[in-house]
């Protein structure tokens, strides 16, 4: 009895097993859609597919919305010229699109023209008022043209429309850093490493607050939680260097 009810169970299970195979046989063998090939290769930031992949749609049929997209890729794999070229395109040949000139000013940003930038920005934000990442990457312009006053109304803009309040804040401090405030500075940041939501950029800006207020026992806590030698050798670099380049920040 115990060895026929073992040959059934094997039996019960070689049917599942089957069963089981035939459906993961049949998931695996159907063929991926075009967005599903997309979502992955976004996924694995493989840039180069993306692009011959948005370059083919195109071939076949101009699209505003796919050669922004394939602007877009060029941006995120560094290709600036690239992506200003096809941004160009759009702006010659489409209707005005806040994207659009978002990205160009992503893009002038990123070659130091800052001016530009803002002007391309300012247009972004014409055309869409309620957009929050526009009036924070206003705010980081305007703060890298040394319009203080400009860039903390742009990133209170940005954080009365919900942008992240950790990036905001950190941008209000790098502004506070900038104008020597650096009270004010850590007033702002020291709460949120104290709450666990300190970026590198935070703890980056955080730390020259703290050597530029002498506060070496909080630098170190910060530092590397009260360790070694190597946080008295920075604390004493930041306390004496010029801060500006150090606490820029980036759209």
């Amino acid at each position: 009895m115990q060895g026929s009810n073992h040959g059934l169970m094997q039996s019960r299970a070689s049917d599942s097993a089957s069963r089981v195979t035939s459906v993961v046989g049949t998931t695996s063998d159907k063929p991926l859609t075009d967005a599903e090939k997309v979502q992955l290769m976004i996924k694995a930031q493989n840039y180069p597919g993306l692009i011959q992949y948005y370059k083919s749609q195109l071939e076949r049929s101009d699209s505003q919305s796919v050669r922004l997209k394939l602007a877009k890729t060029y941006y995120r794999s560094g290709d600036v010229e690239s992506a200003l070229f096809q941004l160009k395109i759009l702006k010659q040949h489409y209707q005005p699109n806040s994207q659009v000139h978002y990205l160009m000013a992503q893009c002038l940003y990123q070659k130091g023209k800052l001016t530009d930038a803002l002007t391309e920005v300012n247009t972004a934000i014409t055309l869409s008022p309620k957009q929050a990442k526009l009036y924070n990457l206003q705010g980081i312009i305007d703060a890298n043209l040394n319009d203080f006053t400009s860039a903390r109304s742009a990133f209170n803009k940005a954080r009365e429309l919900m942008y992240d309040d950790t990036i905001v804040l950190n941008n209000l401090a790098m502004i506070d850093i900038y104008q020597h405030k650096y009270l004010d500075a850590i007033d702002l940041l020291l709460p949120l490493y104290k709450n666990g939501q300190a970026d590198k950029k935070i703890r980056s800006n955080l730390l020259i607050a703290l050597a530029k207020t002498h506060q070496d026992s909080l630098f170190k806590q910060v530092y590397a939680d009260g360790d070694s030698s190597e946080a008295n050798m920075v604390y004493h670099q930041l306390e004496q260097s010029d801060h500006d380049q150090q606490s820029r920040s980036a759209p």
